[in-house]
């Protein structure tokens, strides 16, 4: 296919999912979803994690601790994410990331009986990166790949032969992936409760990766050919 389909390709692709992502907002009431039920000192207890609108920004969330009537009894601050971990050997922890750049936690809580009592130490903290990860990691994986396509159609745009379709081609993919990238951005930082930080690390560590093979590749090839 001709460099100038591929460029105009990826672009469509891309702008229509991300178009339909940015669909009209419209003003919703809170939900709320029970992500855990674990045994308390005194029953049942359901870590109930509770979104509210945020018209055209995050669906802000926060973590509630209710017994079994349905009362509260210990919650967090509403946040851009919460990502829960409870492990069989140890009680459930409660990470919250806020702005609109999270990495590290912002707060850490462990579940003690029925309340949630603040956690401090640097190992919470990188622990929480790798739990941002592999809580969305779908989502993480598919946001690094709709990044990577404007790029992926400016080069293929560059690939093509010297000449002034080959500018304009280049023009084309440029301003394109450029509305594309802005609208990536609004979807990423403001949409969704994605860590932008986070997913250039998984893009750059991806792009190290794939060097990697590249290069091992092409080694092997060069030795074949030279037997």
């Amino acid at each position: 296919m001709p460099a100038e389909g591929q460029a105009r390709r990826c672009l469509l692709c891309l702008a229509v999912i991300q178009l339909l992502l940015c669909s009209p907002a419209h003003a919703h009431p809170p939900y709320e979803h029970t992500a855990r039920v674990v045994e308390g000192p005194s029953g049942p207890l359901s870590l109930v994690l509770v979104r509210t609108d945020g018209i055209v920004f995050t669906d802000p969330v926060g973590l509630e601790v209710r017994d079994s009537t349905g009362k509260t009894l210990s919650a967090t601050e509403p946040a851009r994410e919460i990502v829960l971990a409870c492990w069989p050997f140890a009680e459930c922890r409660v990470f919250r990331y806020d702005g609109l750049f999270p990495l590290l936690p912002e707060d850490v809580w462990a579940l003690h009986g029925d309340n949630l009592v603040p956690v401090t130490g640097i190992a919470f903290r990188v622990l929480g990166v790798l739990l941002l990860l592999w809580d969305n990691w779908l989502g993480y994986i598919a946001a690094v790949v709709l990044g990577a396509l404007p790029f992926l159609a400016l080069r293929n745009a560059h690939a093509a032969s010297e000449g002034t379709s080959r500018t304009v081609r280049v023009l084309i993919a440029g301003l394109g992936g450029a509305f594309v990238l802005l609208v990536w951005l609004y979807v990423v930082v403001l949409l969704s409760s994605l860590s932008l930080p986070l997913i250039l690390l998984v893009g750059v560590a991806a792009s190290a990766i794939h060097r990697a093979i590249r290069r091992r590749w092409s080694s092997r090839v060069a030795q074949e050919a030279s037997q």
